[in-house]
């Protein structure tokens, strides 16, 4: 009889923390936060940290049947679990990589803001999701880090929105210091204008008074 069939120490270590995973993420959907104009960060941790703990599901399961125990059941098998992987796969536009580019703690996720949003409306409605359509399966799938390409150029394209962003901040800035220094130039000339103009009145006037003094 082949080794497959016969389980091992390492298998039941992973058989075990299968089984511990799967309980836990037969309820993680209901720890979902209402996705709001201001929480993004909040859903964020929330979807980062369920899609680690589906792909330490899957590789507990891979490394259990690949030590001899073949009696764990599929994940497919479990509709709860299954629901949740199908959403995470629907909202998420493609895998992050290991480490970020950007030097951030936890890498960036592509993400549907409107995905989620309709997600949890169709949700509460009561009405039945979409079929999900799959160009890839990621969490599904052994490859995990196939979509490294991708991610590099979603990150390009963040760094230049980042660039251009700063680069007309500091346009902005600039041109509202000449602004400023325009305006103050323009003070200075009204003030000495209005001095200039406030002298020659005064002028004016001890003429008149010299004048009347004369006639009588």
């Amino acid at each position: 009889m082949s080794a497959e069939h016969h389980p091992n120490a390492t298998a039941a270590v992973y058989s075990l923390r299968f089984c511990r995973l799967l309980e836990i993420l037969r309820d993680e959907r209901a720890t979902e936060p209402r996705l709001t104009t201001r929480n993004h960060a909040e859903w964020l941790a929330w979807a980062h940290g369920a899609r680690w703990l589906v792909r330490m599901l899957f590789d507990s399961r891979a490394r259990a049947v690949a030590h001899g125990d073949a009696a764990l059941p599929s994940v497919r098998s479990q509709s709860d679990v299954q629901a949740l992987v199908e959403y995470l796969d629907e909202v998420f536009a493609t895998l992050p990589s290991e480490h970020s580019a950007l030097g951030v703690p936890f890498p960036a996720i592509a993400w549907s803001v409107d995905q989620v949003a309709a997600e949890q409306a169709d949700s509460e409605a009561g009405r039945p999701l979409p079929s999900v359509r799959y160009l890839d399966r990621p969490l599904q799938l052994s490859t995990l880090r196939s979509s490294a390409e991708g991610w590099d150029s979603l990150v390009r394209r963040m760094q230049a929105i980042v660039q251009t962003q700063r680069d007309a901040s500091n346009s902005a800035r600039i041109e509202a210091m000449e602004t400023h220094a325009r305006l103050t130039a323009v003070e200075l000339q009204l003030d000495r204008l209005s001095r200039r103009l406030g002298s020659t009145s005064a002028q004016g006037s001890e003429g008149a008074a010299d004048g009347s003094v004369e006639l009588s």
